[in-house]
């Protein structure tokens, strides 16, 4: 019986992590450091005014949506995750903001236990645009519907590196390309 338990639990935390984690989508442009340990950590700015000046250079940008549900801390957790994984020592935010993306029709008519009664098939629209339904007893009847909007988050940030930092990583960028170049690396064969 523990086995079973213990497999169970296993299974389930690998559904819900893979249902969390395909849920928001991440786009990121630019460059790509060593990844930060976990005991380092990342600042977050909610804007320009304030980062300190003269202290990060961008690293790069990343456009983050997640779907109607995720809460902001989610999306805020999932963006130092990522800047962790890039090497980013800071984050700017630019925009972070819900946004309207629809509407989805719900039909009113609900049985005591909250679902909705009989098994709905659109067959057609009436010339108003409602929708025509035919019920479980193959009867064709109007099903009064309201809307529900449907929103996103949507989010855009910059990676900040320490300006040292990424000056040391560019310069040693400069070094190896240079070698591998003039034939004296040991990948230029």
């Amino acid at each position: 019986m523990n086995r079973f338990k213990i497999f169970f639990f296993l299974i389930a935390g690998a559904v819900f992590v893979f249902l969390g984690s395909g849920c928001t989508q991440f786009d990121y442009v630019g460059q790509k450091l060593a990844p930060l340990t976990a005991d380092q950590t990342v600042a977050f700015y909610n804007s320009s005014d304030e980062v300190p000046p003269n202290v990060y250079s961008v690293l790069g940008r990343a456009v983050v949506t997640a779907p109607d549900g995720s809460s902001t801390e989610a999306v805020k957790e999932e963006i130092i995750s990522k800047a962790r994984e890039y090497g980013a020592d800071a984050i700017e935010v630019v925009l972070f903001k819900r946004v309207k993306t629809g509407e989805v029709p719900v039909p009113d008519k609900q049985d005591p236990y909250g679902g909705v009664t009989g098994s709905w098939v659109t067959t057609s629209n009436r010339p108003d645009g409602t929708p025509i339904y035919t019920d479980s007893f193959v009867k064709t009847v109007p099903l009064n519907l309201h809307t529900l909007e449907q929103y996103e988050i949507r989010a855009k940030v910059l990676f900040l590196a320490e300006k040292g930092k990424l000056k040391k990583n560019i310069e040693k960028y400069k070094k190896d390309r240079a070698s591998y170049l003039h034939g004296t690396s040991r990948f230029a064969q």
